[in-house]
Order: C-alpha cells, then structure tokens, then sequence
C-alpha cells in the first residue's frame, strides 16, 4: 500500500505574492480601465473573485491568484515573463495564458471557448466560468444597449455551459444561495481610493511593496497593543481624529461664514469622498448645502 503524496501548494513557497498582494497588483494594473458599462474595472476582477469561490468552495489558492490576474496579459502591458519575475508560480500563469486572446489568433470567439473546453487547464476552466458569470450578471447588461446586451447574453451564456460540460461541474454546486458579498474581498481594496494611494505612497517612501507594508505594520501596532495590555499609551489613528475633530468643525463653521458673507464658488468633497467634488452656486444659500452635505 503506498503512502498518498501530499501536493504542495505552489504559492506558499517562499517569494510567491500572496492573495493581498496580488489584488493590490492587479487594482494597479487595471487602475484607470472601465468596463463596457463604464464602469471602474476593478469591480469584474472583485466579483470574478467572489464567483470563483462561490461556485467552487474548493477552488485552490492557483486559481484565486489567477483570477485576479485573469485579463492581466490581454488587458495590461504586463507580460508572462514579468509574471515570473515577479514570483508567480507556473501554474498561475499557465491559467492566466489559457484564458487570454492571442492576438495573432483568427479563432472566432467560440472556437476559443472550445479549445479552453477540450484542451485547457481544469483550473482555467472554473476562472472562466466565473468570469463569464459576472460578463453575463443581467444587472451589467442592462446598462448596455438593448441588442447587444442580448446578443452579449447569448454569446457568455453558450461559453459558460460549454465550460460547465466540459467541467462536469455538478449543478448543484452552481445553484448556492451564498451571498457573493460574504466571500472576503483583500483588505487593500476595501480602502477608499485616496487613503489606498496615501497607503501606497506610504509604502515607496519606506521602500516597501504596499501588502507587505500594511500587514508590517498593522501587525506591528498589533503586538504593541498586547504588549501594552491595553490602548492607553497608544497612538491610534482613532483618536487622533477625535482630538482633531473640535479644531476641523471650527475651521468649516468659518468656512461657511466666508462664502455666506462673500457669494464665491466654493469646492467642497461630495458624500465624504475627497475623489468627487462639486461646484457650489453662489446663488444658493451655502449654509443649507453645507447641511445637506453632512445629512448625506
């Protein structure tokens, strides 16, 4: 009777990205792209994330990489070499090279889904499926015009069940009630996008990857707070913004009494995001806008 071989996850070998790092990597990538609906391209890579887990609980951590870094070659100036170079295991690479347009390829779109079908990495097959899953979400196509979201739906609905054939992926594994929004997204892309840049900043100023720097020192403060026993002699960003918040309130109530008093155009930040201003009539009482600002 022989011994089972255990298999070695290849992305826990030493020097390989972790999941943090390569979402933070592919958020740097994809920055500044939209999707077909004009949407910020981040959000398919986070689903396709949350649809590979949720379809396939048991999806191995080659895949989760994968998926992330799933439109990386077709999308991106990123090449499979700077994939390796960067630590990525051959097996995540080779799912990403399976899912990718050649663009030297005259293949029609379906004859693509049917070589990944017979010939590709089963790995590559369940990224796939997940993305298909999120290309074909009703909700995204309705932002399109009408026929070519139908015909976009026909299109990723065919690949998908060719896929799930090939797979012979159990329905019921497809059927989960989970909600997507349980499946945990990386912590660096929860942040805000200014306090993910300061973040990033943070880390190049320290010579630091960005994932390695968070987890550095959010561990670190980590430790002192135990050591501590406690928060008292502890700095925390908390309460530095409590401290601050009496002198801040000032500085906007004074604000406010400015441009009452002066009638000019002011720029304050919409809904508390720093990233989307707007103008402020002079025409309209600025002391309700102000109002309205903060209710919202």
């Amino acid at each position: 009777m022989s011994n089972p071989v255990l298999q070695l996850d290849p992305t826990s070998l030493p020097g390989h990205p972790s999941l943090e790092e390569t979402a933070a990597f592919a958020g740097t990538l994809h920055a500044g792209q939209t999707d077909k609906a004009g949407e910020p391209y981040i959000g398919h890579l986070i689903r396709v994330s949350r649809h590979l887990v949720r379809l396939f609980p048991r999806a191995t951590p080659v895949e989760r990489h994968a998926a992330w870094l799933h439109d990386a070659l077709e999308d991106t100036p990123v090449t499979a070499a700077e994939l390796r170079g960067r630590g990525y295991a051959p097996e995540v690479i080779e799912i990403v090279e399976a899912v990718t347009k050649d663009p030297d390829s005259s293949q029609t779109y379906a004859e693509r889904i049917e070589a990944l079908a017979t010939r590709g990495p089963r790995g590559a097959l369940r990224v796939k499926i997940a993305d298909l899953t999120d290309n074909g979400d009703p909700a995204r196509l309705a932002a399109l015009p009408v026929d070519k979201a139908a015909s976009l739906g026909r299109r990723y609905a065919q690949a998908r069940e060719r896929l799930l054939a090939a797979l012979d992926a159990p329905q019921g594994a497809l059927a989960s009630d989970d909600d997507p929004d349980e499946v945990p997204v990386p912590l660096l892309l929860q942040l805000p996008a200014v306090d993910r840049w300061t973040l990033g900043e943070a880390a190049r100023l320290a010579d630091r990857d960005i994932a390695r720097f968070a987890v550095e020192e959010l561990t670190g403060l980590a430790h002192r707070i135990v050591a501590e026993g406690g928060i008292r002699n502890i700095a925390l960003e908390r309460n530095r913004q409590e401290a601050e918040r009496p002198a801040l309130d000032a500085f906007r109530a004074s604000e406010r009494m400015h441009y009452a008093m002066t009638g000019e155009i002011e720029y304050l930040p919409r809904h508390g995001d720093p990233e989307q201003f707007y103008s402020r009539s002079p025409y309209r009482d600025p002391v309700y806008d102000a109002l309205e600002i903060e209710d919202d």
